[in-house]
């Protein structure tokens, strides 16, 4: 279990994210430039494209033509447009056929929200949603560095969303009431958080290298990374995920001498958008450390994917 490096490595333009005690507010004023697209989209695919908008506006670019295949558009989620399910769901047991709405249907696809952003900003490029739980924002980052440094792609939206509505913070808190489960933080947060990457444009982070896979026991090392002679010299460790305490304790005593940050204390656990959220707040956890020292993002899910990425400046 070896990290991949990057030649070259991926830069990231710019980020836009939507998260914390600011979600809401943050989201209706974006929909409020945009109201007449936003009818047609549920809250999951709404957070989604504010995010992926606010990262191509504050980068300054876009495709020059609609369809452009040189960008794609890969973004990862743990539940996904549920709430859209379980309101489809609810209609078919409740109406008639001739009453069930085509435009509900198809809010109850989970790369609805890819389809949204590509339509809106011509992205002809690859586009992959994966669900694969809270590590999925940062497989997705690592998915499109690994097409860029491929020369696949010449620009990536890559990223995370997730909106919990009520009926999955319910099962979530009853979830929580297995004794192996009480770990996990009170409630879900709300979030959404889109990088642009490149390789052909500066930008102030790079992502170096990166692991990933599926580790049910938490057996994965951080040495895995500290240890690597080929990688930036490691500054910060930020775990974007809940873990359990007993992984958390074995990680905070393999990164002494290094500053450990767990993400879920600063912005609530915000699943698959943790990973592109820790990477979109960077120069916070970049503070006070050299310019030739790097962190480390490791995402893990609760059914033990882990991802890793170390990202320099």
């Amino acid at each position: 279990m070896s990290f991949i490096h990057l030649d070259p490595a991926p830069v990231v333009v710019s980020c836009g994210t939507i998260a914390g005690d600011h979600a809401a507010t943050d989201l209706r004023a974006k929909l409020d430039e945009f109201r007449a697209r936003s009818r047609r989209m549920d809250r999951y695919t709404s957070l989604g494209w504010a995010a992926a908008s606010a990262a191509l506006a504050n980068a300054g670019l876009a495709p020059i033509e609609r369809g452009d295949p040189t960008w794609g558009l890969i973004l990862g989620s743990s539940l996904g447009c549920w709430a859209s399910n379980a309101e489809y769901l609810h209609d078919l047991d409740h109406r008639s056929a001739a009453d069930l709405s085509a435009a509900l249907f198809a809010r109850t696809v989970a790369n609805a929200v890819n389809g949204e952003i590509s339509i809106a900003h011509g992205i002809g490029g690859i586009n992959q949603t994966l669900v694969s739980g809270w590590a999925a924002g940062a497989e997705a980052m690592i998915e499109a560095a690994a097409l860029l440094a491929e020369g696949r792609l010449r620009f990536a939206l890559a990223g995370g969303v997730e909106s919990p509505d009520e009926p999955v913070q319910r099962a979530y808190a009853a979830q929580r009431r297995a004794p192996e489960l009480r770990w996990l933080p009170a409630a879900l947060a709300e979030g959404a958080a889109v990088c642009l990457l490149s390789t052909g444009r500066a930008g102030p982070i790079r992502i170096r290298a990166f692991w990933r896979g599926h580790d049910p026991r938490g057996t994965w090392s951080l040495s895995t990374a500290l240890r690597d002679p080929s990688s930036p010299r490691i500054g910060s460790v930020v775990v974007t995920n809940a873990v359990r305490p007993s992984v958390l304790e074995h990680w905070r005593h393999e990164a002494r001498g290094v500053r450990l940050v767990h993400l879920p204390d600063s912005f609530g656990e915000v699943g698959a958008a943790g990973a592109p959220l820790a990477l979109a707040t960077a120069d916070r956890w970049m503070e006070g450390m050299s310019r030739d020292d790097g962190i480390l993002l490791v995402s893990r899910g609760v059914e033990g994917g882990t991802a890793a990425l170390v990202v320099s400046r």
